[in-house]
């Protein structure tokens, strides 16, 4: 069975570009452009891998991993950031990806 990968990222040309990459990879790709749409679809569809940008309109992805954590305890979860931020270190299984987005680099995270 294919994995499942949803993307929450409010850039809609973004989660596109990361859509189709994923396709090709024989993921089943769900997207969300923002925080409560996202945690709605990753309780309906339980990812094994969560793409989230940290800067959403509608709150922090790295302000709601606990609560990403609580309903996906299982999941792989990468972080997408704008900025050459130094998140803590705090949370060791997050894979941290920044913009703008190297697929190269995507793929090795979802291997």
């Amino acid at each position: 069975m294919a994995r499942k990968v949803v993307i929450i990222d409010d850039e809609q040309d973004l989660c596109l570009l990361i859509k189709s990459f994923l396709l090709q990879r024989d993921l089943l790709v769900f997207t969300a452009h923002s925080l409560v749409d996202g945690l709605k679809m990753i309780r309906d569809i339980v990812p094994d891998i969560l793409i989230m940008d940290n800067n959403l309109p509608d709150g922090s992805g790295w302000d709601n991993l606990n609560l990403v954590r609580g309903i996906i305890p299982n999941c792989k979860i990468i972080l997408i950031s704008a900025f050459n931020a130094k998140f803590p270190s705090l949370v060791k299984d997050v894979s941290i990806l920044e913009k703008p987005v190297s697929l190269l680099k995507l793929q090795t995270y979802i291997a």
